[in-house]
């Protein structure tokens, strides 16, 4: 009985070993960037960062990241991700989901992003309409009604002002500077109850936008990822969004139409949105011209060689 005993924990301990080492291996980089970038795959700031019109960049360097969340579109336990890897459709619970597929993304030069949005006050330097954004009181809050093209437009401006390529950041990058080497719901974790002390949205916000870099910073000295305004990509928006950029080059090429308009990506929580909109991986889509007081922007650029 007793041998019987050891036989069976034994074969407990093994297979929980399996699972453990399956599990890791669908979470792993592929084997040419775990070659290229060594065990430390995941991006990092380098310290260095450029000031640009009152805007602080911080420089990410080169790395992968993994960008998506399999848990709201098929099961997220390690047999079905191991079955949808194989092709074994039954294994995979057939949800729609626009997070999805899970995929790794590499950025080999690395790149910069705002640390915070631009605010009412930086953004009517470049406005035709000043008056529009000179709030009272709201000079450090996140500029918000700007349409996709009118943010383009500025970050166009800012380029002929610097002389750097500043743009509005691929979805990729907007995620990996989110996320700031994590991979969990949120930069802080997975408890959303934290959410507070990181973002204003839906839970804590006063019916508008607050001044940026208020709430918490990531633990890369990043802010208002998760809430104040969502934020404009460069990428059109589609459903499945596999196909995997480098440095800049916008994730989706051609985009879905609709009523004549190209969709672009938005990502990021923002005042009026719950816990579960805030989440890094969440994404959502926005029509170019029409701005939406929800929705508001951050510059970033990809540089090879140093920043004069």
């Amino acid at each position: 009985m007793a041998r019987k005993l050891r036989i069976l924990a034994l074969a407990v301990v093994s297979l929980s070993g399996c699972v453990a080492l399956t599990g890791l291996a669908l979470n792993a980089p592929p084997t040419r960037l775990i070659l290229k970038y060594g065990v430390q795959t995941q991006p990092m700031p380098t310290g260095r960062t450029v000031v640009i019109e009152g805007m602080e960049f911080v420089e990410i360097g080169p790395g992968c990241v993994q960008m998506g969340y399999d848990g709201g579109g098929q099961d997220g336990s390690w047999l079905n991700r191991f079955g949808a890897r194989l092709g074994l459709e039954f294994l995979v619970k057939a949800e729609y989901s626009d997070e999805l597929p899970v995929h790794w993304v590499e950025f080999s030069d690395g790149f910069w992003i705002a640390r915070t949005e631009v605010t009412n006050n930086q953004f009517k330097r470049f406005a035709s309409q000043p008056d529009l954004y000179d709030q009272p009181g709201a000079q450090r809050h996140p500029v918000g009604n700007v349409g996709w093209s009118e943010a383009t437009r500025f970050c166009v401006w800012l380029a002929e002002f610097s002389g750097l390529p500043v743009r509005l950041p691929a979805e990729s990058e907007w995620e990996c500077a989110c996320r700031a080497g994590t991979s969990t719901a949120f930069s802080f974790g997975n408890d959303w109850k934290e959410l507070d002390r990181y973002a204003w949205h839906a839970g804590n916000a006063t019916g508008g936008t607050s001044e940026v870099g208020e709430r918490q910073a990531s633990r890369w000295g990043l802010f208002d990822f998760h809430g104040n305004l969502a934020e404009w990509c460069e990428d059109r928006y589609v459903m499945d969004y596999s196909q995997s950029p480098v440095n800049g080059q916008a994730q989706t090429k051609g985009g879905e139409i609709l009523d004549g308009f190209p969709q672009h990506v938005v990502r990021g929580g923002s005042w009026i949105s719950s816990w579960l909109f805030c989440r890094s991986a969440a994404r959502d889509v926005g029509h170019r011209p029409q701005g939406y007081p929800w929705v508001g922007f951050r510059p970033a650029f990809t540089l090879l060689g140093e920043v004069k």
